[in-house]
């Protein structure tokens, strides 16, 4: 029996196989297989460059605007399809939405499958103080997700992935997938590790807070001191194709807009309330690093 299958869901928006990508990929080629699946229409000349990682027993593409858990669903159909998930010890459902590993992430999948054996992790999830500006469950993160492969052969478990169709917003695919994979693990009395336990949604995601981590999430990357930090931490044969990638796609700047700004007693102290460019999310920041209030839309 093998470890791992890594269940890969990627997108790139402008339909290219990415050299980031492609870095991931090897990495995980080293600890398991990988059925990638792409939510993109593109050549089979950019296709050819994951086929030809080792350990890739399936590379598809096409566009069928269901997201990452789209593109979940039609990797873990291929799976069950062609009767692998007995085969393996752990099924992990991951995406590209991260940028690396940008250190060996072989010994914390061991410890986490060694402290979870019968159960699932992620690597980190929503929890404590952000549950409450948010009021999300608890939950695990689904760009990686691991699960014991017994979990998955489940009947439910398998009518969770098929049932997997297209939402309006990514707010609703947190709801009805991301957080509800989480409680419907929960719900069979299975129990879900976390990587890194004290680390919440936001301090990876806003701050590109590495810990034990290694990854961060490139919405994260969304100003030069950051990017200066993280190139700090970024294994040499990485920073190039993470710099180009992150220009590429302009990851660099805010997805927040400033709708209003006030100074007060003299310039020392400063308000700001943004607006996420696509209207999903507002903030109130005291100095910008303060964060006042989150307010998130439930769809």
């Amino acid at each position: 029996m093998k470890n791992r299958l890594f269940i890969f869901a990627s997108y790139d928006r402008d339909g290219i196989i990415d050299e980031t990508l492609l870095y991931y990929l090897r990495a995980l080629s080293e600890l398991g297989d990988i059925i990638f699946t792409m939510d993109n229409d593109i050549s089979s000349t950019e296709l050819d460059k994951v086929k030809k990682i080792p350990n890739v027993i399936s590379a598809t593409a096409s566009r069928h605007g269901e997201y990452d858990f789209g593109s979940y669903k039609r990797g873990y159909e291929y799976a069950e399809k062609n009767n692998l998930l007995k085969d393996y010890k752990f099924i992990y459902l991951v995406n590209d939405s991260v940028f690396g590993p940008l250190f060996n992430l072989k010994p914390i999948l061991e410890r986490m499958e060694r402290e979870n054996a019968g159960n699932a992790f992620g690597m980190m999830g929503l929890h404590s103080t952000v549950n409450e500006q948010y009021g999300y469950p608890d939950h695990v993160q689904s760009w990686f997700v691991g699960i014991a492969a017994p979990i998955t052969q489940q009947p439910w478990f398998s009518n969770f992935m098929h049932s997997v169709t297209h939402q309006e917003s990514k707010n609703q695919i947190v709801w009805k997938y991301e957080i509800g994979l989480s409680q419907l693990l929960m719900g069979h009395n299975i129990k879900l590790g976390r990587v890194e336990p004290k680390i919440c949604g936001l301090k990876l995601y806003y701050d590109g807070y590495i810990r034990s981590i290694p990854f961060i999430k490139k919405q994260g990357v969304c100003n030069i001191p950051k990017i200066k930090t993280l190139m700090k931490i970024t294994p040499p044969e990485l920073q190039g194709a993470l710099m180009a990638n992150i220009t590429r796609l302009e990851l660099h700047q805010s997805p927040y807009k400033t709708i209003w700004k006030l100074k007060l007693f003299n310039k020392i102290t400063t308000l700001m309330w943004e607006q996420k460019r696509d209207g999903s999310e507002y903030r109130l920041w005291i100095f910008k690093i303060i964060p006042i209030k989150f307010l998130r839309y439930k769809d």
